[in-house]
């Protein structure tokens, strides 16, 4: 197993994995994920939701799911690498946007509807949701697509990261040090 973990990876590991992260972070990403899968060439979504920096996200099982790239819910390493882009600091805010609209476009149509996030309210309030009155949950999601289009504009990627780069600090919202 120590080989698993030497500095001495492989240059065909990486080869056909289009993404912006230095060679460096790369073979450090490859040697957690050797760690996460106990050495196997895939790992479970059980395995990555199970990780620190997801374990306390009401959205973790919302995020492994975006990893998923192959049957039985495994993942690969060339989509771990690629989705960790968009949620690394190592990563460019457009990939952290692009990744987090994902997680918010949850039944991926390309827009975040108010269906959409009626969805991430309820996993965020979780077991809460029997003491969260249905008007509540109404006027979060109302006030949600109001904060970023006060025209009904539905909200696309463009929308998305628009109205997102504006915040201040916009780039540490979004990145988790894996």
């Amino acid at each position: 197993m120590g080989a698993l973990f030497s500095s001495d990876i492989s240059p065909a590991v990486f080869k056909g994995i289009s993404t912006n992260l230095a060679t460096r972070e790369q073979r450090r990403l490859y040697r957690r994920f050797m760690r996460l899968s106990r050495g196997a060439p895939v790992l479970s979504a059980d395995q990555l939701s199970r990780i620190p920096e997801l374990t306390t996200n009401p959205l973790r099982t919302r995020i492994t799911s975006l990893f998923v790239d192959l049957p039985d819910n495994q993942i690969s390493f060339a989509s771990f690498l690629r989705n960790l882009e968009g949620l690394s600091i190592w990563g460019s805010l457009d990939d952290m946007l692009t990744f987090s609209f994902k997680v918010y476009d949850v039944d991926g149509d390309g827009i975040i509807s108010a269906s959409d996030i009626e969805a991430i309210i309820m996993c965020i309030i979780g077991d809460l949701e029997t003491s969260v009155s249905p008007t509540l949950i109404e006027n979060s999601v109302r006030n949600t697509l109001h904060g970023f289009s006060q025209t009904n504009e539905p909200i696309t990627l463009e929308l998305f990261s628009r109205t997102i780069k504006a915040l201040p600090g916009a780039e540490s919202r979004f990145a988790i040090a894996f």
